[in-house]
């Protein structure tokens, strides 16, 4: 997604460290295992 943004949307790229903290966090709270997903039941 963050590919996507920079590629097509003209977003800046975000450096590292910041980039793989920002990663690491959306891949914990927002992943379809994660407590953050919507749950369709």
């Amino acid at each position: 997604m963050l590919e996507w943004m920079v590629d097509e949307q003209g977003m800046d790229d975000i450096p590292e460290p910041d980039r793989t903290e920002i990663l690491d966090y959306l891949a914990t709270h927002y992943n379809e295992d994660r407590p953050n997903f919507p749950n369709p039941n």
